[in-house]
């Protein structure tokens, strides 16, 4: 509704190539805030359209059930399924093998770490920067090993290096 557009970019990273096939400048160009089109808009608003829309899609109206982790609906199996479904091996256990690099330039110099993801989990993780002082990330890549990519809190971490 009224989200910081330029940021969008680190978020959004399609295919450039299949961009400039679209004639299309950049993701961003492609979005709005919502508020900048409707001013005064509210988050019920968005939630109401979406609702109508979807009666309108199905043809039919029904009361909107919440369903959470504290208000689950009464029905055969749903707790277990849902507990399954919630879980981290559910959601991240069969994830297949990757790696990541990220990397970033500060004031005091560059960074790049490099990991090997296997099932969510951190295998390898290795810190190389051009700062005059390195220690600090080499201790942050071994603090990482071992670590679910999905519970990870790097500013934590990175601040017990």
């Amino acid at each position: 509704m009224n989200a910081d557009l330029s940021r969008l970019a680190n978020y959004l990273n399609p295919d450039k190539k299949k961009l400039a096939a679209k004639g299309i400048t950049s993701v961003r160009s492609r979005v709005a805030n919502l508020t900048e089109l409707l001013p005064g808009i509210t988050h019920e608003q968005v939630c109401q359209a979406v609702t109508e829309a979807f009666f309108a899609h199905y043809g039919e109206r029904v009361d909107a059930e919440v369903i959470s982790p504290d208000k689950t609906p009464d029905l055969p199996n749903f707790a277990e399924t849902f507990a399954r479904q919630s879980s981290w091996e559910w959601n991240f256990g069969q994830a297949p093998a990757f790696s990541h690099l990220l990397d970033e330039r500060f004031t005091w110099g560059g960074v790049e770490l490099h990991f090997d993801v296997e099932k969510g989990v951190i295998t390898r993780a290795q810190a190389f920067t051009d700062s005059l002082n390195p220690a600090p990330l080499e201790a942050l890549a071994e603090r990482l090993q071992g670590c679910c990519t999905a519970r990870i809190n790097y500013r934590k971490r990175a601040k017990r290096c």
